[in-house]
């Protein structure tokens, strides 16, 4: 999103004061991160720190370089040594800190791209386009935010893209935990109940199901996967479809219940069904690592 200056300033306009300083404070901030991100490896830039650039629109009379020529494009910088600030354009820039010319383009198109950004917040703010999604919301307060997001959050502008990207990522692990908390608790007290081991997962299976499961196992000789075995619940028996981590919530239930029924047959691809379950006991382990063994010889 581009604006021409006219545009710029009417939505600066609107900002309020302390808007307007914290989108100036964030532009110093990216300008600063950028310019040491890409100058670190080259001598010179120890003795200065660089402290803001501006493009005036045009040649003016009134900005100078430290050699006396009028700029459009001002690099501001620091001398660590005397404290005192210096303005540059893009040739002296190069020459003063004695970095490659592909370098100082590098920085230029960097601190272009940090203004397309500025377009960004103001093209949001204009469409009142400012809250975050609320599955990030609910946790942000959970991470540390980098400074660049803290000062916009605070000034109730709006975030980049790639700041949303950024907190998106940052607050993955608390939102797959929240998820599972969610599906716990949506969880039919029956299953909730087994889950936290108040009622026998067998007595439960035995007295709703068992005689179908046995129908099943008979009729199919006595070897399916648990997975089938619960869809034909569901569909035929009113067992209640509801998933926890991926799968049927009592699927690792009926695995045990049907794994030692007695007309249960092993199968030579029994160990087929362990590897896709994540939460298989260490007992269960050692059983199918023992079976795998036995067919090798």
């Amino acid at each position: 999103m581009y604006f021409t200056a006219e545009e710029r300033r009417l939505i600066i306009r609107s900002l309020s004061k302390s808007q307007r300083s914290v989108l100036h404070m964030f532009s110093r901030l990216s300008q600063k991160s950028y310019f040491a991100n890409v100058l670190a490896s080259y001598k010179g830039t120890e003795r200065f720190v660089f402290d803001g650039f501006v493009d005036h629109g045009g040649v003016k009379k009134s900005v100078t370089c430290l050699c006396g020529k009028f700029l459009r494009y001002e690099f501001i910088l620091k001398d660590m040594k005397n404290g005192q600030k210096i303005s540059l354009g893009r040739t002296h820039f190069q020459r003063e800190l004695d970095i490659p010319d592909h370098v100082a383009r590098q920085v230029h198109k960097g601190i272009h791209q940090i203004n397309i950004e500025l377009d960004e917040i103001l093209d949001k703010y204009w469409r009142k386009d400012i809250n975050i999604p609320q599955s990030i919301n609910n946790h942000i307060k959970k991470i540390e935010l980098p400074e660049e997001i803290e000062c916009l959050f605070k000034a109730n502008l709006p975030l980049l893209n790639r700041h949303i990207e950024y907190l998106f990522d940052a607050t993955k692990e608390y939102r797959q935990s929240s998820k599972i908390r969610d599906e716990k608790e949506e969880l039919c007290e029956e299953f909730q109940q087994i889950l936290n081991e108040k009622i026998s997962y067998k007595k439960y299976i035995e007295e709703i199901y068992g005689s179908a499961i046995e129908e099943y196992l008979l009729r199919s000789k006595g070897y399916e996967h648990t997975y089938t075995i619960i869809d034909h619940l569901i569909k035929n028996y009113g067992l209640k479809n509801q998933m926890l981590y991926g799968q049927h919530a009592l699927h690792k239930f009926f695995r045990k219940y049907i794994g030692n029924h007695p007309n249960y047959i092993e199968h030579k691809d029994y160990y087929s069904e362990f590897k896709h379950i994540a939460n298989m006991s260490e007992k269960e382990k050692a059983r199918a690592t023992v079976l795998r063994r036995g067919r090798r010889y």
